[in-house]
Parts: structure tokens; C-alpha cells; sequence
């Protein structure tokens, strides 16, 4: 073997190395990419869950037993949320799950820890809250997982919006 065959074979072995190294690089960020995938779906499975149960429940304390004809009667914004008396297995309305949090273990993509917020809405415009109460109810419910990961690594958050009217 000649000078210059080496010299091509050493740039073939270079080149290989190059490829490998491509190559494996780009599988550990599709098993990164499919991870996070799994986890964002079990975080919106989650959150689905609690939004499920909220929709199921009255729409205010107020509306229980009988019919709210003007909306001035409805709880107070500030007001929002459980009586002192009530646990998450009593809630009967749906402003009972205003801060509530909880946290779930799965066998498979970890902790979860959920936050549900509840507000008035604007009437004429829903994505905006309301300070004074309106016949419709903005659930907002937060998924975290310590394993999402968003673009530049920081930590990201599943939010899920479900809207309640009267």
C-alpha cells in the first residue's frame, strides 16, 4: 500500500466516523422527541380527566337548587373556590376547583402535578376574565411533568381550557 492509498483510506475511516456519529446523534433525538410525545400525552389524558369531572358539576353554589335569573346573584369573583367545609370528594360546583391541586403517579412517564384555576369570563370576549360574575366559567387546568422539556430545554407546562355557561 502506497502513501496515497493510505491518505484514502484514513479520509474513508473519517468520513465513516462523521456518519456514525451523524447517524447516532440523530436516533438519541427521535427516542428524545417520541419520550416527550408520550409524556405530553399523558399529561393532556390527565388533564382531560379532571376537566370531565368539573363539566359534570353544577354550574354555582347559587344554581344547586334553584335557578339563577340574574347573573349578580352568582359567588362573588372573589368567593371562588370550596366552602371551608368541603374536600375534593364533596365538591358539588364547578368554582369548588378554583385552586385546586393535586398530583398523580404514573407507572410509566412519572409525577404529574395538575392546577386547576377557575374564573368568570367575559362575555363578549372569552379569552378575557372577568372581575364581576358572568354566566360563563373559565376552567383552566396546568399539567406539569419535571421531564417536559421545551425548545432550550427549560421545563414546559400542559394548559387545557374549558368553558361552563349558564
Amino acid at each position: 500500500m502506497n502513501g496515497s492509498q493510505m491518505v484514502l483510506v484514513i479520509g474513508a475511516i473519517i468520513i465513516f466516523a462523521f456518519l456514525a456519529l451523524s447517524i447516532n446523534n440523530s436516533l438519541s433525538n427521535t427516542a428524545g422527541q417520541s419520550a416527550n410525545a408520550e409524556y405530553i400525552s399523558m399529561a393532556t389524558n390527565l388533564g382531560q380527566s379532571i376537566i370531565n369531572k368539573v363539566s359534570t358539576k353544577a354550574f354555582d353554589q347559587k344554581t344547586i337548587n334553584f335557578p339563577a335569573y340574574s347573573s349578580s346573584v352568582l359567588t362573588p369573583v372573589d368567593s371562588l373556590g370550596p366552602d371551608p367545609s368541603e374536600t375534593s370528594a364533596s365538591f358539588n360546583d364547578v368554582d369548588d376547583y378554583n385552586n385546586f391541586d393535586t398530583t398523580i403517579n404514573t407507572a410509566r412517564t412519572g409525577v404529574f402535578n395538575l392546577h386547576v384555576g377557575v374564573s368568570y369570563a367575559n362575555e363578549n370576549n372569552l379569552t378575557q376574565i372577568s372581575n364581576v360574575p358572568t354566566r360563563t366559567k373559565r376552567i383552566e387546568v396546568k399539567i406539569t411533568n419535571p421531564f417536559f422539556k421545551s425548545d432550550g430545554e427549560k421545563r414546559d407546562t400542559v394548559k387545557m381550557y374549558y368553558y361552563k355557561s349558564y
